[in-house]
């Protein structure tokens, strides 16, 4: 395997998404439910496609993912205020109950991660990775426009066709 950033990442994901399915085990939760359930407790409310963005899943793995976790009453779905057909994700009492747990196990999986790295290291790698993230959510963003476009264009030319 050549040394990739992306064989990398893809080592340190998969390793963090069996770190949390054992820490939580307990619970019962969908495997990769952890770092959905983070970005809700974060909040502002996410919509469902915005949380599909942020974690890099398609929209219908996401749904799946939520209407199980809904099942399981750690979220809800609400009217989102600025758009009633869509629906925002809010976490519900059994949720809060349970996020001391999952920030402690994310504290812990970042130890893990750490372990090996000196304070300034450690530092410098969050700064680096948060700068390469943000640059890969500006693309996302650039991308999903992109998309939209071609879209409306697709759509546009077919109802022409039909004329």
């Amino acid at each position: 395997m050549r040394d990739t950033i992306g064989s990398h990442v893809a080592v340190i994901h998969r390793y963090a998404r069996r770190f949390f399915h054992v820490a939580l085990a307990e619970y019962d939760l969908p495997f990769g439910a952890p770092p959905v359930l983070m970005q809700v407790l974060r909040g502002p409310a996410p919509r469902q496609e915005q949380l599909a963005v942020r974690l890099g899943l398609d929209e219908g793995t996401i749904s799946r993912l939520v209407t199980r976790l809904e099942a399981e009453g750690l979220v809800e779905r609400r009217p989102d205020p600025q758009d009633h057909r869509a629906r925002t994700l809010h976490p519900t009492p059994q949720l809060e109950a349970l996020a001391p747990r999952l920030r402690a196990a994310g504290h812990r999986l970042e130890e893990r991660l750490m372990r090996r790295l000196s304070l300034e290291e450690s530092a410098s790698l969050t700064a680096l990775l948060r700068r390469v993230a943000e640059d890969c959510a500006e693309d996302d963003a650039q991308d999903a426009i992109e998309i939209a476009g071609v879209a409306a264009r697709s759509v546009s030319q077919h109802q022409e066709e039909g004329q």
